[in-house]
């Protein structure tokens, strides 16, 4: 599915215009993710490496969907699978999800892992300025956040870049802590290794100066 046969497959004008509005909404701060029955709205947050998700979008007569999503969905489902996540992110997220449980309008669309309200068809044509309008909100607070700076740790003997957070995610699971001297972190971590972790989807690159 690309955006041509998204909105395509929406024959009530009023709600293929609300849907091309929500497309359109995060124009620079999202990616867009086509799928077979929808497309997901990711955001594009400095602090975190890849995009994650705040929004389904279906068609009608979609008869896939992602767990209890529907129609126009919206929240998030990072949370609960990244325990390092960035404090401010949370909050952000958390705000987001909350403001579609307050609605009338909504649908409980929560799932384990999954924190989201689903806004049914007719709803959507009818609140399509606030929808718009929180949307845009929550992508300006999201992509307004200043990236984490990284600082250079010693590992083994070689100097690398890491974001705290995340790295005291990985020291927690290896029952280690850094310890910090100036812009340096020490690790004792000699089975760590440098380089692509598959378990966590950590990434450490090397640095471009010594220790």
């Amino acid at each position: 599915m690309n955006r041509e046969s998204f909105l395509g497959a929406i024959n009530e004008p009023d709600l293929r215009e609300a849907a091309a509005r929500l497309l359109d909404a995060g124009t620079g701060r999202t990616t867009l993710y086509w799928g077979t029955s929808g497309v997901s709205i990711r955001v594009l947050c400095p602090r975190h490496r890849v995009p994650f998700t705040i929004g389904w979008l279906y068609p009608p007569g979609t008869t896939k969907f992602r767990y209890k999503t529907r129609d126009f969905t919206f929240g998030e489902e990072i949370i609960h699978y990244r325990p390092d996540l960035d404090q401010e992110v949370k909050d952000i997220l958390e705000e987001w999800v909350n403001l579609f449980a307050e609605d009338p309008f909504t649908v409980d669309a929560s799932s384990k892992g999954l924190a989201a309200w689903y806004v049914p068809y007719a709803e959507v044509v009818q609140y399509i300025d606030l929808l718009e309008g929180r949307l845009s909100e929550v992508l300006d607070k999201l992509h307004s956040l200043e990236q984490n700076t990284l600082r250079p740790a010693v590992l083994d003997g070689n100097t690398l870049p890491y974001n705290r957070a995340g790295l005291d995610f990985v020291l927690e699971r290896l029952g280690m802590t850094a310890s910090v001297a100036g812009q340096y972190a020490v690790l004792n971590a000699p089975n760590l290794p440098s380089g692509h972790i598959p378990d966590w989807g950590l990434k450490f690159r090397q640095a471009d100066t010594t220790c």
